[in-house]
């Protein structure tokens, strides 16, 4: 996860921009506690030293990062529908 984000960071740090103040394992770390714990983006900000709406767009950049890339995409709809399998409930 660490390089697929070290790559898209890279290519949105060649713009140029302002530097962030947590770096990449921070943050993914912080979108991993986020999911596993559903902090709120206020309590996970204070944990970090960063303000509530640094912490909520980290965790929306880090989130769409990740499932744009092939290894963590889901299938659509359709494809579900395909296949061949079976469902009991």
């Amino acid at each position: 996860m660490a390089d697929i984000l070290r790559n898209a960071d890279s290519l949105k740090k060649s713009k140029g921009g302002r530097k962030n103040k947590l770096n990449l394992e921070e943050r993914l770390l912080m979108v991993l506690e986020y999911l596993r714990k559903y902090r709120t983006y206020f309590h996970i900000g204070q944990n970090y030293g960063i303000s509530e709406s640094s912490a909520y767009k980290a965790v929306k950049w880090v989130e769409d990062t990740l499932v744009k890339h092939p290894n963590f995409a889901l299938p659509g709809h359709k494809a579900l529908m395909k296949s061949d399998m079976n469902y009991e409930v």
